[in-house]
């Protein structure tokens, strides 16, 4: 049997070709077509903003049955998380679940348990210093926690860059900065992308929040990292809330703007105020055209469709395309005061058509706690679609029961 070298086989202008075609990146360590000169641009950047990154360790005490039952106090670990530096104060914003554990039972919840909070907070500081750390206030609804490092000087305290999360772009590059339970001490970086912008999730006390998707890793301990953009700015704040349980890869992130005016209110008042009307609205559906018998089938082909909607929109004046219904309006509220009822179908907020909750929402975020506003309604009396106009003035939902001098 005749051996064959692979100079005999292949012509040496072809060998030259196969020798040419080699990457050069391949001798040098990285993965061929991977952007070197683009992947060491973003380790600047994240290497500017990592003095202001810090982790967070937490303990919290809790009481349990020992061996005898009897009851005994115990101090356990929260574990790890992450958090950024907010001022030269000492102020540090990091996940809400960092601090403030729910009650972690079904009983516990159901007979009413209330949340623990963490007795004992650490803040790690990138170059290995530690301080210990109060709570100044809480936001579940942005799952926000602002503290504050004890005895620490402003020339230590660096605060994060902050960047504009408004000029955010789907697919825009980012580099999320974050500790977690394997690096414990030692910061990660991760690249990923912004997938979508303004999903709508429930947050822990179900209020509607406006998120930004990111294809990040992410593990335990690096909630309340953070999502820079090419510019070495924080745009984002990485959350714990996924889209569904699985979820390794997709996660929602606060918006920066919305971090600011959140930890501002809390520096300044000791909690955020959000803007309250006092209703619970729904899109308008084929379902709750039947529950509510909002309309029937109009043009008798058996089917309630778009033509039947036009039919009773030059009827009543109402589209309903265009409108959202009204499922509950809370007593001693500024919805109730001004006659607002489960079953009305509002048309317009301040004079603008708001046919989707999201746009709805992108109307409440241009108004401030103490302005007027204008609701327009339709009701029915019978038969009859009456239509309603009346201002109001937007509160902050427990605002009627805060003494007088605190408002």
């Amino acid at each position: 049997m005749r051996c064959f070298s692979l100079l005999s086989v292949i012509p040496l202008a072809a060998l030259m070709m196969i020798l040419i075609a080699i990457p050069v990146g391949a001798s040098q360590g990285y993965t061929p077509g991977y952007d070197l000169e683009f992947s060491q641009f973003l380790q600047e950047q994240g290497a500017n903003v990592q003095p202001s990154v810090v982790s967070i360790e937490t303990r919290f005490t809790r009481m349990i049955h020992d061996t005898n039952g009897l009851m005994r106090e115990v101090t356990v670990s929260g574990g790890y998380s992450t958090g950024f530096i907010y001022n030269r104060d000492g102020v540090v914003v990091t996940d809400y679940t960092s601090i403030i554990h729910p009650p972690s039972t079904y009983f516990a919840i159901t007979s009413g348990q209330p949340e623990s909070v963490a007795d004992y907070i650490k803040v790690m500081l990138s170059d290995g210093r530690t301080y210990e750390a109060e709570i100044v206030g809480t936001d579940g609804a942005t799952s926000l926690a602002v503290l504050r490092m004890i005895n620490i000087e402003p020339v230590d305290s660096i605060p994060i860059p902050i960047g504009n999360s408004d000029d955010v772009l789907i697919g825009e590059p980012i580099l999320f900065l974050g500790y977690n339970y394997l690096s414990m001490e030692r910061i990660t970086y991760d690249f990923g992308v912004i997938s979508a912008l303004r999903p709508e999730i429930q947050s822990v006390e179900q209020s509607t929040n406006q998120f930004l998707q990111v294809n990040v890793p992410q593990n335990w301990g690096n909630q309340g990292g953070v999502v820079v953009n090419t510019l070495g700015k924080v745009i984002a704040v990485m959350t714990t809330y996924v889209p569904y349980s699985d979820a390794t890869e997709i996660h929602f992130a606060l918006p920066v703007k919305t971090m600011v005016e959140v930890v501002d209110a809390i520096l300044d008042e000791g909690e955020m105020h959000r803007p309250w009307v006092g209703y619970r609205l729904l899109e308008m559906s084929p379902q709750i055209e039947r529950a509510y018998q909002i309309i029937g089938d109009l043009t008798g082909d058996g089917l309630v469709t778009d033509a039947d909607r036009d039919i009773f929109m030059e009827d009543t004046g109402i589209d309903l395309r265009e409108a959202l219904f009204v499922i509950y309006v809370s007593e001693d509220s500024p919805a109730a005061d001004i006659g607002l009822k489960e079953g009305d179908i509002l048309t317009k907020f301040n004079g603008v058509p708001v046919p989707t909750m999201d746009e709805l929402t992108n109307e409440v975020e241009k108004y401030r706690i103490g302005d007027t506003i204008t609701l327009e309604w339709m009701r029915r009396e019978y038969t009859v679609w009456d239509p309603y106009v009346a201002d109001t003035v937007i509160e902050y939902f427990g605002q009627r029961d805060a003494p007088a001098d605190s408002e």
